[in-house]
């Protein structure tokens, strides 16, 4: 029994012992584990270790996740784009009443092919065209017929320029409109208008030159702005010459214009021209009781072997007046009815078989005249 007492009091210490070694071993803190094996345990919010959570996922993008700061680009400077001089400037206006147009538009096509276009308004507008550019130049208005114009632009060298542009009503398509102006710009105010009907065989006239046949009616032209509008016409081609005229109805010392044009109807046909300097002949024959007769005159260039036509116009001491190709009533005042390039001329008048004068001059001066005493009986 003692025996037996002494195993079971031994059973119990051993017993006790491994309690105790259990016990201590439980109440030692666990090693930490490795950051990527711990356990992600939810933290309540109100501890310590919820505050101490928020802390290390608020710091974490500041320090360990922090972006880097985005560079702006600076911006590219505009391409340096050359200074273009305004060399002309534009001035569109009404030809009705002459009144400059509220708002209109502009496009200019250069040889080359480029385009520039813009606005205008009050009637006028730089055109930003680079200097000696040539193109065509168009122009469009609300209630007006657009208008295109082949335009060269001054030189470098040169003054700018001013275009003058009278656009026509859309309602006033039907009609042909003559503008004349002389090289210094100042209108021709007057002038004396001869149209000719040209048919398939008349077709090649020289431009310097007047169709044989009569006109198909003659007329004087007045506005103060240069501007004429010609009667209606009927469809076909047409020979025009303007010779700008003083008060009484005499050739000013100014070239005539000359054009040749298509009508097709319905549609509107603007003609322009500058008329170049010019000179004027005069015969101034005394009057000694003889009645007025006709005289034939013959006017040739002097470097020229044939003879030229020109229209003379007279008006004889008893008031008489007359007109006609190569002929003039004197005595009294006869005057070519069209100014000539200056130059040398050969003048003869004739009355039947007798020569009356003969005369040569370099015609260089406004008007030359020749003053004959008298006709012979």
């Amino acid at each position: 029994m003692a025996r037996i007492h002494g195993l079971i009091v031994l059973a119990a210490i051993a017993a006790g012992t491994s309690l105790w070694f259990f016990a201590t071993k439980a109440e030692e803190p666990a090693p930490p584990l490795p950051e990527s094996d711990a356990p992600q345990q939810p933290a309540s919010a109100d501890t310590p270790e919820a505050a101490t959570s928020r802390a290390r996922v608020d710091a974490a993008p500041q320090s360990q996740q922090a972006v880097a700061p985005t560079v702006e680009p600076e911006p590219e400077a505009p391409p340096q784009q050359q200074a273009i001089d305004a060399s002309i400037t534009l001035r569109v206006s009404r030809q009705r009443d002459r009144t400059a147009l509220p708002q209109f538009s502009w496009r200019f096509t250069s040889e080359s092919g480029e385009i520039t276009k813009g606005t205008g308004a009050d009637g006028a507008t730089a055109l930003p065209i680079t200097r000696g550019a040539r193109g065509v130049l168009l122009i469009e208005a609300d209630g007006m017929q657009a208008h295109t114009e082949s335009i060269a632009a001054p030189l470098a060298n040169m003054p700018s320029a001013q275009l003058d542009i009278f656009l026509v009503d859309a309602v006033l398509l039907a009609r042909v409109t003559l503008q004349l102006s002389s090289t210094t710009r100042e209108p021709v105010q007057r002038a004396r208008l001869d149209l000719w009907q040209l048919d398939a065989s008349q077709a090649a006239i020289a431009k310097d030159e007047d169709p044989a046949h009569e006109p198909l009616w003659k007329r004087t032209g007045e506005d103060p702005s240069g501007t004429l509008t010609l009667p209606e016409l009927a469809v076909g081609d047409y020979a025009l010459r303007a010779q700008p005229i003083d008060q009484d109805g005499f050739a000013l010392p100014l070239q005539p214009a000359r054009f040749r044009f298509q009508f097709r109807g319905g549609e509107s046909v603007p003609l322009r021209a500058e008329c170049l300097p010019g000179c004027v002949l005069r015969i101034d024959c005394a009057d000694d009781g003889i009645a007025a007769v006709l005289v034939d005159i013959t006017t040739k260039p002097s470097l020229v072997q044939e003879p030229i036509r020109v229209p003379w116009q007279s008006r004889g001491k008893d008031g008489r007046a007359a007109s006609g190709y190569d002929a003039a009533m004197l005595p009294g005042r006869a005057q070519s009815a069209i100014a000539l390039p200056p130059g040398i001329y050969v003048l003869q008048a004739q009355r039947g078989e007798t020569v009356i004068a003969l005369r040569e001059e370099r015609v260089t001066q406004d008007e030359s005249r020749w003053s004959m005493p008298s006709l012979p009986r």
